[in-house]
Protein backbone atom coordinates (compact mmCIF):
# COMPACT_ATOMS: atom_id res chain seq x y z
CA UNK A 1 0.00 0.00 0.00
CA UNK A 2 1.61 3.29 -0.95
CA UNK A 3 0.30 7.20 0.22
CA UNK A 4 -0.05 9.75 -2.38
CA UNK A 5 -1.56 12.01 0.46
CA UNK A 6 -2.16 11.96 4.53
CA UNK A 7 -3.74 14.76 6.45
CA UNK A 8 -4.94 14.42 10.66
CA UNK A 9 -6.93 16.77 11.30
CA UNK A 10 -8.89 17.55 14.88
CA UNK A 11 -11.18 14.25 15.13
CA UNK A 12 -10.95 13.58 10.98
CA UNK A 13 -8.43 12.12 9.00
CA UNK A 14 -8.26 11.71 5.05
CA UNK A 15 -5.60 8.86 3.51
CA UNK A 16 -5.18 8.99 0.02
CA UNK A 17 -4.57 5.42 -0.81
CA UNK A 18 -3.48 3.11 -3.90
CA UNK A 19 -3.75 -0.65 -2.85
CA UNK A 20 -2.39 -3.69 -4.75
CA UNK A 21 -4.95 -6.58 -4.70
CA UNK A 22 -5.09 -7.93 -1.27
CA UNK A 23 -7.14 -9.71 1.31
CA UNK A 24 -7.01 -8.05 5.10
CA UNK A 25 -7.55 -10.14 7.96
CA UNK A 26 -10.14 -9.20 10.14
CA UNK A 27 -10.67 -6.47 12.53
CA UNK A 28 -12.12 -4.48 14.10
CA UNK A 29 -13.09 -0.27 13.41
CA UNK A 30 -12.13 1.95 16.00
CA UNK A 31 -13.23 4.54 13.93
CA UNK A 32 -16.02 5.77 11.99
CA UNK A 33 -14.92 5.22 8.40
CA UNK A 34 -15.84 6.07 5.00
CA UNK A 35 -13.82 4.50 2.09
CA UNK A 36 -14.80 6.27 -1.34
CA UNK A 37 -13.47 4.75 -4.57
CA UNK A 38 -11.86 6.82 -7.15
CA UNK A 39 -10.05 3.87 -9.17
CA UNK A 40 -10.70 1.61 -12.07
CA UNK A 41 -13.50 -1.20 -11.38
CA UNK A 42 -11.97 -3.63 -8.77
CA UNK A 43 -14.29 -6.47 -7.63
CA UNK A 44 -14.66 -5.27 -3.68
CA UNK A 45 -15.72 -8.35 -1.10
CA UNK A 46 -16.31 -7.73 2.21
CA UNK A 47 -17.32 -10.36 5.25
CA UNK A 48 -19.11 -9.77 8.48
CA UNK A 49 -20.00 -12.30 10.81
CA UNK A 50 -19.58 -14.56 8.26
CA UNK A 51 -21.98 -13.11 6.02
CA UNK A 52 -20.34 -12.22 2.40
CA UNK A 53 -20.97 -9.71 -0.36
CA UNK A 54 -18.85 -9.28 -3.69
CA UNK A 55 -19.63 -6.45 -6.05
CA UNK A 56 -17.78 -5.01 -8.53
CA UNK A 57 -16.73 -1.31 -7.46
CA UNK A 58 -16.65 1.61 -9.97
CA UNK A 59 -15.55 4.75 -9.17
CA UNK A 60 -17.66 6.95 -7.03
CA UNK A 61 -18.80 3.80 -4.87
CA UNK A 62 -18.47 4.21 -1.07
CA UNK A 63 -18.34 1.95 2.18
CA UNK A 64 -19.13 3.11 5.46
CA UNK A 65 -18.55 0.88 8.59
CA UNK A 66 -18.70 2.44 11.78
CA UNK A 67 -16.54 2.02 14.91
CA UNK A 68 -16.80 -1.44 16.26
CA UNK A 69 -17.56 -3.19 13.62
CA UNK A 70 -15.64 -6.38 12.99
CA UNK A 71 -14.92 -7.74 8.86
CA UNK A 72 -12.53 -8.89 6.68
CA UNK A 73 -11.94 -7.36 2.96
CA UNK A 74 -10.12 -8.45 -0.60
CA UNK A 75 -10.01 -6.49 -3.81
CA UNK A 76 -9.00 -8.49 -6.81
CA UNK A 77 -6.71 -5.52 -8.68
CA UNK A 78 -5.11 -2.05 -7.90
CA UNK A 79 -7.48 -0.08 -5.89
CA UNK A 80 -7.29 3.76 -4.92
CA UNK A 81 -9.33 5.07 -2.56
CA UNK A 82 -9.65 8.48 -0.45
CA UNK A 83 -10.64 6.73 2.93
CA UNK A 84 -12.04 9.42 5.54
CA UNK A 85 -11.52 8.07 9.35
CA UNK A 86 -13.73 9.94 12.10
CA UNK A 87 -13.43 9.65 15.58
CA UNK A 88 -16.23 8.56 17.50
CA UNK A 89 -16.49 11.85 19.55
CA UNK A 90 -16.58 13.66 16.51
CA UNK A 91 -20.06 12.68 15.72
CA UNK A 92 -20.64 12.80 19.91
CA UNK A 93 -19.61 16.84 19.74
CA UNK A 94 -21.74 17.61 16.60
CA UNK A 95 -25.50 16.40 17.93
CA UNK A 96 -24.32 17.34 21.80
CA UNK A 97 -27.53 19.28 21.87
CA UNK A 98 -30.12 17.36 20.29
CA UNK A 99 -29.11 13.77 20.50
CA UNK A 100 -27.31 11.64 22.92
CA UNK A 101 -24.25 9.66 22.81
CA UNK A 102 -26.27 6.23 23.24
CA UNK A 103 -28.48 6.98 20.08
CA UNK A 104 -26.00 7.12 18.05
CA UNK A 105 -25.85 4.17 16.07
CA UNK A 106 -24.15 4.31 12.17
CA UNK A 107 -25.83 1.98 10.06
CA UNK A 108 -22.97 0.23 7.82
CA UNK A 109 -23.73 1.05 3.96
CA UNK A 110 -21.97 -1.15 1.29
CA UNK A 111 -21.63 0.23 -2.33
CA UNK A 112 -23.39 3.34 -1.50
CA UNK A 113 -23.58 6.48 -3.92
CA UNK A 114 -23.61 9.56 -2.31
CA UNK A 115 -22.66 12.78 -4.30
CA UNK A 116 -22.01 14.80 -1.07
CA UNK A 117 -19.81 12.74 0.76
CA UNK A 118 -18.29 12.24 -2.70
CA UNK A 119 -17.47 15.99 -2.68
CA UNK A 120 -17.00 16.78 0.43
CA UNK A 121 -14.18 13.61 0.43
CA UNK A 122 -12.74 15.47 -2.95
CA UNK A 123 -12.49 18.66 -1.26
CA UNK A 124 -10.77 17.73 2.26
CA UNK A 125 -8.51 15.82 -0.70
CA UNK A 126 -7.80 19.66 -2.22
CA UNK A 127 -7.18 21.13 0.72
CA UNK A 128 -4.81 18.47 1.88
CA UNK A 129 -2.77 19.26 -1.57
CA UNK A 130 -3.30 23.08 -2.51
CA UNK A 131 -4.27 24.77 0.61
CA UNK A 132 -2.51 26.20 3.61
CA UNK A 133 -1.92 23.87 6.68
CA UNK A 134 -3.63 26.31 9.43
CA UNK A 135 -7.07 26.24 7.16
CA UNK A 136 -8.93 25.11 10.20
CA UNK A 137 -11.92 26.61 10.27
CA UNK A 138 -12.42 25.73 6.72
CA UNK A 139 -11.65 21.89 7.69
CA UNK A 140 -14.04 22.43 10.89
CA UNK A 141 -16.87 23.27 8.73
CA UNK A 142 -16.53 20.47 6.29
CA UNK A 143 -15.98 18.19 8.84
CA UNK A 144 -19.52 19.35 10.68
CA UNK A 145 -21.18 18.99 7.52
CA UNK A 146 -19.95 15.86 6.97
CA UNK A 147 -20.87 14.97 10.62
CA UNK A 148 -24.36 16.24 10.14
CA UNK A 149 -25.36 14.28 6.75
CA UNK A 150 -23.90 10.88 8.44
CA UNK A 151 -26.46 11.69 11.67
CA UNK A 152 -29.43 12.93 9.39
CA UNK A 153 -28.91 9.86 6.75
CA UNK A 154 -27.08 6.86 8.15
CA UNK A 155 -28.07 6.70 11.35
CA UNK A 156 -30.45 4.49 12.90
CA UNK A 157 -32.86 7.47 14.63
CA UNK A 158 -31.77 9.86 11.56
CA UNK A 159 -35.62 10.33 11.98
CA UNK A 160 -34.61 12.60 15.53
CA UNK A 161 -31.68 14.52 13.83
CA UNK A 162 -33.69 17.57 11.76
CA UNK A 163 -35.98 20.18 12.76
CA UNK A 164 -34.55 21.61 15.81
CA UNK A 165 -33.44 24.72 14.48
CA UNK A 166 -34.21 28.19 14.95
CA UNK A 167 -32.43 31.03 13.93
CA UNK A 168 -29.76 31.85 16.10
CA UNK A 169 -30.79 34.87 18.81
CA UNK A 170 -30.12 38.13 18.71
CA UNK A 171 -28.29 38.30 21.96
CA UNK A 172 -25.65 35.47 21.08
CA UNK A 173 -25.17 36.77 17.74
CA UNK A 174 -23.97 39.80 18.46
CA UNK A 175 -21.72 38.27 21.30
CA UNK A 176 -20.36 36.33 18.66
CA UNK A 177 -19.79 38.81 15.86
CA UNK A 178 -17.78 41.22 18.94
CA UNK A 179 -15.83 38.02 19.27
CA UNK A 180 -15.32 37.24 15.74
CA UNK A 181 -14.29 41.04 15.03
CA UNK A 182 -12.07 40.81 17.77
CA UNK A 183 -9.89 37.87 16.90
CA UNK A 184 -10.28 38.44 13.20
CA UNK A 185 -6.05 38.06 13.47
CA UNK A 186 -6.05 34.63 15.08
CA UNK A 187 -6.69 31.28 13.88
CA UNK A 188 -10.66 31.35 14.13
CA UNK A 189 -11.79 27.72 14.85
CA UNK A 190 -15.27 26.56 15.29
CA UNK A 191 -14.64 25.21 18.73
CA UNK A 192 -13.68 28.01 20.03
CA UNK A 193 -16.39 30.20 18.25
CA UNK A 194 -19.38 27.67 19.68
CA UNK A 195 -18.04 27.87 23.19
CA UNK A 196 -18.60 31.67 23.35
CA UNK A 197 -22.17 30.83 22.54
CA UNK A 198 -22.21 27.78 24.47
CA UNK A 199 -23.62 25.65 21.59
CA UNK A 200 -21.93 22.40 19.87
CA UNK A 201 -20.03 23.22 17.08
CA UNK A 202 -22.78 21.79 14.40
CA UNK A 203 -25.29 23.15 16.26
CA UNK A 204 -23.82 26.63 15.86
CA UNK A 205 -22.92 26.48 12.15
CA UNK A 206 -27.16 25.49 11.20
CA UNK A 207 -28.27 28.11 13.44
CA UNK A 208 -26.01 30.83 12.16
CA UNK A 209 -26.93 29.75 8.22
CA UNK A 210 -30.38 29.82 9.40
CA UNK A 211 -30.72 33.27 10.69
CA UNK A 212 -27.68 34.93 8.24
CA UNK A 213 -27.86 32.90 5.02
CA UNK A 214 -24.28 32.51 5.03
CA UNK A 215 -22.38 29.53 6.40
CA UNK A 216 -20.12 31.25 9.52
CA UNK A 217 -16.75 30.43 7.68
CA UNK A 218 -18.22 32.34 4.41
CA UNK A 219 -18.71 35.03 7.33
CA UNK A 220 -15.19 34.74 8.80
CA UNK A 221 -14.19 35.29 5.21
CA UNK A 222 -16.08 38.44 4.47
CA UNK A 223 -14.96 40.10 7.65
CA UNK A 224 -11.41 39.66 7.01
CA UNK A 225 -12.12 41.27 3.72
CA UNK A 226 -13.76 43.94 4.61
CA UNK A 227 -10.94 44.64 7.62
CA UNK A 228 -8.58 44.28 4.62
CA UNK A 229 -10.50 47.10 2.53
CA UNK A 230 -9.83 49.67 5.12
CA UNK A 231 -6.43 48.60 6.23
CA UNK A 232 -5.48 48.74 2.27
CA UNK A 233 -6.23 52.70 2.77
CA UNK A 234 -2.86 53.06 5.36
CA UNK A 235 0.11 53.13 2.44
CA UNK A 236 2.40 52.37 5.42
CA UNK A 237 1.09 48.89 5.25
CA UNK A 238 2.85 45.67 2.98
CA UNK A 239 -0.12 43.98 1.68
CA UNK A 240 1.39 41.11 3.28
CA UNK A 241 1.41 42.53 6.26
CA UNK A 242 -2.29 43.48 6.40
CA UNK A 243 -2.55 39.53 5.12
CA UNK A 244 -1.25 38.58 8.55
CA UNK A 245 -3.42 41.31 10.43
CA UNK A 246 -6.96 39.91 9.37
CA UNK A 247 -5.85 36.47 9.64
CA UNK A 248 -4.71 34.68 6.25
CA UNK A 249 -2.05 32.73 6.24
CA UNK A 250 0.38 34.65 3.23
CA UNK A 251 -0.45 37.13 0.92
CA UNK A 252 -1.55 35.02 -1.89
CA UNK A 253 -4.52 33.65 0.64
CA UNK A 254 -5.56 37.05 1.01
CA UNK A 255 -5.22 38.00 -2.38
CA UNK A 256 -6.85 34.68 -3.69
CA UNK A 257 -10.20 35.20 -1.37
CA UNK A 258 -10.04 39.32 -2.07
CA UNK A 259 -10.29 38.84 -5.68
CA UNK A 260 -12.95 36.36 -5.75
CA UNK A 261 -14.98 39.38 -3.35
CA UNK A 262 -14.34 42.11 -4.67
CA UNK A 263 -13.53 41.30 -8.28
CA UNK A 264 -9.95 42.64 -8.46
CA UNK A 265 -6.49 42.12 -6.42
CA UNK A 266 -5.42 44.13 -2.97
CA UNK A 267 -3.03 45.68 -4.91
CA UNK A 268 -5.18 47.03 -7.75
CA UNK A 269 -7.98 48.05 -5.24
CA UNK A 270 -5.09 49.73 -3.32
CA UNK A 271 -4.95 52.38 -6.50
CA UNK A 272 -8.53 53.08 -7.23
Amino acid sequence: MTFNHQANWSGISLEHCFYPAYETPEYTAENHEICVYVGKPIIYTQMIKGKMRSQTCIYGDMIIYPAGLTQKLSWNKNAETIQLSLKPELLTQACQDWLPPEKIEIIPQFQLRDPLIQQLALTFLRELQYSPPDNNLYIESLSNTLCLHLLKHYNILSSTVADRYDSLPGFLLRRLVEYIQANLAQNLTLVDMAQVVNLSTSYLNRLFKQSQGISLYQYVIQCRIERAKQLLKQPQLTIAEISTQVGFADQSHLTHHFKRHVGVTPKIFRQL
